[in-house]
């Protein structure tokens, strides 16, 4: 992860529910920690979208997946199986972001390689200025 002046160079965000990505999106443009954001409200648009950038060596790569866990078609956990199974070098960090409370999901977030952490919806300017700060330290 590359920072742009402290701030994040893009993120993106899969989730299936609309109010939550206008929310987030409002977050996200008014804490002034991001340059840029993408939303996906389909899991599979999102997951070719990242298979396209992490095939092309010169492409920019988001700072963080955001990924809800409960999606139609291909839900959170899916999701990561298959963008594992793409055998790449490098991901992109993926921190879960969702609703849900239950302890066997928070759980399963520790035990997927691919997952930073966990965070309970909604996400605000303070989450997100403690990831900012995670992920750079774990950098250095």
């Amino acid at each position: 992860m590359e920072l742009v002046t402290n701030k994040f160079r893009y993120l993106l965000f899969v989730d299936d529910d609309h109010p939550s990505n206008v929310y987030h999106r409002i977050i996200v443009e008014e804490s002034g920690l991001c340059e840029e954001s993408k939303f996906f409200r389909k899991s599979v648009e999102a997951l070719d979208y990242i298979s396209d950038l992490l095939s092309n060596k010169n492409a920019i790569l988001p700072d963080i997946i955001f990924l809800d866990i409960n999606m139609p078609y291909l839900n959170g956990w899916d999701f990561l199986k298959k963008l594992e199974a793409l055998d790449q070098d490098y991901y992109p960090p993926v921190v879960m972001l969702s609703t849900s409370e239950y302890h066997k999901d928070i759980e399963r977030s520790r035990e997927e390689a691919l997952v930073h952490s966990f965070l309970c919806k909604p996400l605000d300017e303070e989450k997100l200025l403690r990831l900012r700060q995670s992920l750079v330290h774990e950098k250095q």
